[in-house]
Protein backbone atom coordinates (compact mmCIF):
# COMPACT_ATOMS: atom_id res chain seq x y z
CA UNK A 1 0.00 0.00 0.00
CA UNK A 2 3.04 2.80 0.75
CA UNK A 3 4.16 1.77 -2.91
CA UNK A 4 0.73 2.43 -4.42
CA UNK A 5 0.32 5.81 -2.20
CA UNK A 6 3.62 7.27 -3.71
CA UNK A 7 2.96 5.96 -7.62
CA UNK A 8 -0.35 8.05 -7.06
CA UNK A 9 0.98 11.00 -5.06
CA UNK A 10 3.86 11.34 -7.95
CA UNK A 11 1.23 10.97 -10.64
CA UNK A 12 -1.19 13.97 -8.61
CA UNK A 13 2.29 16.11 -8.31
CA UNK A 14 3.19 15.10 -12.19
CA UNK A 15 -0.23 16.93 -13.26
CA UNK A 16 -0.48 19.99 -11.52
CA UNK A 17 -4.27 21.25 -10.59
CA UNK A 18 -4.21 25.22 -10.43
CA UNK A 19 -7.75 25.13 -9.69
CA UNK A 20 -8.33 22.29 -7.57
CA UNK A 21 -7.27 20.81 -4.13
CA UNK A 22 -6.19 17.24 -4.58
CA UNK A 23 -4.75 15.07 -1.87
CA UNK A 24 -4.22 11.11 -1.13
CA UNK A 25 -5.92 9.71 1.71
CA UNK A 26 -5.74 6.01 2.87
CA UNK A 27 -9.23 4.22 4.53
CA UNK A 28 -8.01 0.47 5.84
CA UNK A 29 -6.93 -1.23 2.20
CA UNK A 30 -8.71 1.35 0.24
CA UNK A 31 -6.53 4.32 -1.40
CA UNK A 32 -8.96 7.93 -1.75
CA UNK A 33 -7.95 10.44 -4.75
CA UNK A 34 -9.56 13.65 -2.91
CA UNK A 35 -10.09 16.76 -4.22
CA UNK A 36 -12.06 20.24 -3.56
CA UNK A 37 -12.84 22.74 -6.49
CA UNK A 38 -15.35 25.36 -7.21
CA UNK A 39 -17.55 24.80 -10.43
CA UNK A 40 -18.98 27.07 -12.62
CA UNK A 41 -21.11 28.61 -10.20
CA UNK A 42 -18.39 29.37 -7.69
CA UNK A 43 -19.96 26.52 -5.08
CA UNK A 44 -17.85 24.39 -3.67
CA UNK A 45 -17.44 20.61 -4.74
CA UNK A 46 -16.03 17.73 -3.74
CA UNK A 47 -14.31 14.73 -5.50
CA UNK A 48 -13.64 11.56 -4.63
CA UNK A 49 -12.50 8.08 -6.06
CA UNK A 50 -12.03 4.93 -3.91
CA UNK A 51 -9.38 2.95 -4.85
CA UNK A 52 -9.81 -1.33 -3.96
CA UNK A 53 -6.98 -3.63 -4.81
CA UNK A 54 -8.81 -6.84 -5.86
CA UNK A 55 -7.64 -10.25 -7.32
CA UNK A 56 -9.74 -13.12 -9.04
CA UNK A 57 -9.44 -16.92 -8.12
CA UNK A 58 -11.56 -18.65 -10.66
CA UNK A 59 -14.67 -16.45 -11.18
CA UNK A 60 -14.39 -14.87 -7.99
CA UNK A 61 -12.83 -11.67 -6.88
CA UNK A 62 -11.71 -11.22 -3.82
CA UNK A 63 -11.43 -7.35 -2.50
CA UNK A 64 -8.49 -6.14 0.13
CA UNK A 65 -9.36 -5.83 3.83
CA UNK A 66 -8.26 -3.66 6.38
CA UNK A 67 -4.34 -5.10 7.80
CA UNK A 68 -5.82 -8.01 10.17
CA UNK A 69 -5.97 -11.48 9.43
CA UNK A 70 -9.29 -12.74 8.93
CA UNK A 71 -10.44 -16.66 8.66
CA UNK A 72 -13.85 -15.93 8.63
CA UNK A 73 -16.67 -16.81 5.89
CA UNK A 74 -16.06 -15.49 2.84
CA UNK A 75 -12.35 -14.45 3.57
CA UNK A 76 -8.81 -15.33 2.76
CA UNK A 77 -6.09 -13.73 4.89
CA UNK A 78 -6.44 -9.77 4.28
CA UNK A 79 -8.98 -10.60 1.39
CA UNK A 80 -12.61 -10.91 1.15
CA UNK A 81 -14.73 -12.09 -1.19
CA UNK A 82 -16.43 -9.44 -3.36
CA UNK A 83 -19.96 -9.43 -4.13
CA UNK A 84 -20.41 -6.45 -6.70
CA UNK A 85 -22.23 -8.33 -9.34
CA UNK A 86 -24.61 -9.61 -7.20
CA UNK A 87 -25.40 -6.25 -5.65
CA UNK A 88 -25.33 -4.52 -8.68
CA UNK A 89 -28.11 -6.86 -9.93
CA UNK A 90 -30.40 -6.17 -6.69
CA UNK A 91 -30.19 -2.92 -7.05
CA UNK A 92 -31.06 -2.90 -11.35
CA UNK A 93 -34.42 -4.90 -10.18
CA UNK A 94 -35.17 -2.74 -7.20
CA UNK A 95 -36.23 -0.27 -10.17
CA UNK A 96 -36.29 3.34 -11.25
CA UNK A 97 -37.87 4.96 -8.86
CA UNK A 98 -36.15 3.47 -5.89
CA UNK A 99 -32.99 3.87 -7.66
CA UNK A 100 -33.58 7.51 -7.06
CA UNK A 101 -33.77 7.69 -3.77
CA UNK A 102 -29.90 6.22 -3.56
CA UNK A 103 -28.67 8.35 -6.39
CA UNK A 104 -30.40 11.40 -4.25
CA UNK A 105 -28.46 10.21 -1.04
CA UNK A 106 -25.53 9.87 -2.98
CA UNK A 107 -25.44 13.39 -4.45
CA UNK A 108 -26.54 14.78 -0.90
CA UNK A 109 -23.83 13.29 0.84
CA UNK A 110 -21.30 14.34 -1.42
CA UNK A 111 -22.45 18.16 -1.36
CA UNK A 112 -22.12 17.98 2.42
CA UNK A 113 -18.00 18.62 3.36
CA UNK A 114 -18.52 15.85 6.52
CA UNK A 115 -20.52 13.19 5.11
CA UNK A 116 -18.46 13.45 1.39
CA UNK A 117 -16.08 11.19 3.45
CA UNK A 118 -17.94 8.26 4.00
CA UNK A 119 -17.37 5.69 1.84
CA UNK A 120 -19.74 5.28 -1.09
CA UNK A 121 -19.73 1.69 -0.57
CA UNK A 122 -21.72 2.04 3.04
CA UNK A 123 -24.47 3.92 1.10
CA UNK A 124 -25.13 0.91 -1.06
CA UNK A 125 -25.02 -1.11 1.40
CA UNK A 126 -28.06 0.66 3.89
CA UNK A 127 -29.79 0.78 0.42
CA UNK A 128 -29.58 -2.61 -0.03
CA UNK A 129 -30.95 -3.38 3.58
CA UNK A 130 -33.63 -0.73 2.63
CA UNK A 131 -34.89 -3.37 0.07
CA UNK A 132 -35.52 -5.71 2.23
CA UNK A 133 -36.82 -3.89 5.37
CA UNK A 134 -39.20 -1.87 2.78
CA UNK A 135 -40.71 -3.86 0.32
CA UNK A 136 -43.37 -2.29 -2.32
CA UNK A 137 -43.73 0.26 -4.38
CA UNK A 138 -41.89 3.24 -2.63
CA UNK A 139 -44.49 6.58 -3.35
CA UNK A 140 -42.56 9.33 -1.89
CA UNK A 141 -38.67 10.10 -3.11
CA UNK A 142 -38.84 12.54 -0.56
CA UNK A 143 -39.50 10.33 2.32
CA UNK A 144 -37.57 7.31 1.87
CA UNK A 145 -34.52 9.98 1.38
CA UNK A 146 -35.41 10.92 5.48
CA UNK A 147 -35.45 7.21 6.03
CA UNK A 148 -32.14 6.15 4.69
CA UNK A 149 -30.38 8.86 6.57
CA UNK A 150 -32.01 7.75 9.49
CA UNK A 151 -30.93 4.08 9.07
CA UNK A 152 -27.56 5.18 8.04
CA UNK A 153 -27.13 7.65 11.76
CA UNK A 154 -28.29 4.00 13.37
CA UNK A 155 -25.62 2.13 11.76
CA UNK A 156 -23.54 4.62 12.42
CA UNK A 157 -24.39 4.54 16.10
CA UNK A 158 -24.75 1.05 16.79
CA UNK A 159 -20.62 0.60 15.44
CA UNK A 160 -22.13 -2.21 12.81
CA UNK A 161 -22.91 -2.22 9.23
CA UNK A 162 -23.38 -5.78 7.76
CA UNK A 163 -22.58 -6.82 4.32
CA UNK A 164 -25.02 -7.13 2.45
CA UNK A 165 -24.35 -10.72 1.22
CA UNK A 166 -22.04 -12.12 3.81
CA UNK A 167 -23.63 -10.32 7.40
CA UNK A 168 -21.21 -11.80 9.49
CA UNK A 169 -19.04 -9.12 8.15
CA UNK A 170 -19.66 -5.60 9.58
CA UNK A 171 -18.24 -3.09 7.06
CA UNK A 172 -17.32 -0.17 9.43
CA UNK A 173 -15.41 -2.08 11.93
CA UNK A 174 -12.09 -0.44 10.59
CA UNK A 175 -14.01 2.99 10.09
CA UNK A 176 -15.36 3.29 13.61
CA UNK A 177 -11.63 2.73 15.14
CA UNK A 178 -11.33 6.49 13.59
CA UNK A 179 -12.86 7.77 16.38
CA UNK A 180 -13.00 11.31 15.53
CA UNK A 181 -13.88 10.88 12.23
CA UNK A 182 -16.60 8.46 13.30
CA UNK A 183 -17.79 10.79 15.64
CA UNK A 184 -18.10 13.97 13.27
CA UNK A 185 -20.23 12.36 10.41
CA UNK A 186 -22.29 10.66 13.19
CA UNK A 187 -22.90 14.27 14.93
CA UNK A 188 -23.20 15.68 11.66
CA UNK A 189 -26.28 13.49 10.84
CA UNK A 190 -27.89 13.89 13.64
CA UNK A 191 -27.74 17.44 13.20
CA UNK A 192 -29.39 16.63 9.78
CA UNK A 193 -32.17 14.26 10.83
CA UNK A 194 -32.82 16.68 14.31
CA UNK A 195 -33.68 19.97 12.03
CA UNK A 196 -35.57 17.79 9.69
CA UNK A 197 -37.06 18.91 6.20
CA UNK A 198 -35.09 22.67 5.84
CA UNK A 199 -31.98 21.63 6.35
CA UNK A 200 -33.06 18.64 3.83
CA UNK A 201 -33.99 22.04 1.49
CA UNK A 202 -30.27 24.04 2.27
CA UNK A 203 -28.37 21.40 1.00
CA UNK A 204 -30.39 19.91 -1.78
CA UNK A 205 -30.41 23.27 -3.51
CA UNK A 206 -27.15 22.79 -4.00
CA UNK A 207 -27.55 19.40 -5.57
Amino acid sequence: MNGFHSVLQRAVNSIGFDDMEVWIGQDGPAMKVMAKYRDTDYSQQYLKIDLVPAVKDGDRYYVAKPNKYDTSEGAIGKWRVSFSDQEKAKIYRAGEEKRKVLKIAKAFCKKDAPLARLDSYYLKTVFLHMLDKYPGYWTDTGDYLTTFLNDLLQYLQNGNLPMYFMQSHNLIDHFVQNTVLHENITRRLQGIVRKGEDEFIRISQRL
